[in-house]
Parts: C-alpha cells; structure tokens; sequence
C-alpha cells in the first residue's frame, strides 16, 4: 500500500509537470535535491518525506492530497471535458 501511494504520487507529479510545461528535474532543483531523486523515490531507494511533498504540491499549484490519487489525470481530464461542453453550449445560444 506504501508503495502504492508513492508511485501515485510519482505519476501524478510526472502528470502535472507535463501538464504545466515543467520538468521533473526544474522540481527536483527547486526543492533542493539531486536530479533522478524522484526516481529513486519511486524506486524505493530514498525517502520523499512530508516537508518535500508539501513543497512539490506547491510547486505544482495544486493540494497534496491531489498526489497521492489514484488518477489524477481523470479529475483534469473530466475538468477540460466540462469546459469543452460549457464552451460548445454557450456558442449554440
């Protein structure tokens, strides 16, 4: 189950920074840690820790619990989808 929330965390995180035009290693630098520090994170090889999880779900402008869902991706998705459809219903008033 740990590792569960991690690789979600991971994949959110990789999700967002793609979403945002960032790369991982631009949030590896401003949280002060090495590059692949992410990865090794993942690979069970370090610990992320509180503080640093905090300071990359503020990096990405979005709240902590957001990465450690399941699918992040499907919450933006459904978003963009719903603004798509507002969008469709206002130019056929």
């Amino acid at each position: 189950m740990a590792n569960d929330i991690v690789v979600n965390f991971y994949t959110n995180v990789k999700f967002l920074c793609k979403e945002k035009g960032l790369q991982l290693n631009e949030i590896e630098t401003k949280i002060g840690v090495s590059a692949g520090y992410l990865s090794r994170v993942v690979g069970g090889r370090k610990d992320l820790g509180i503080i640093k999880a905090y300071h990359i779900a503020e990096l990405l402008e979005t709240p902590l619990t957001d990465l450690l869902e399941k699918a992040l991706w499907k919450k933006y998705r459904i978003k963009e989808l719903k603004a798509e459809l507002e969008a469709l219903e206002g130019s056929t008033e």
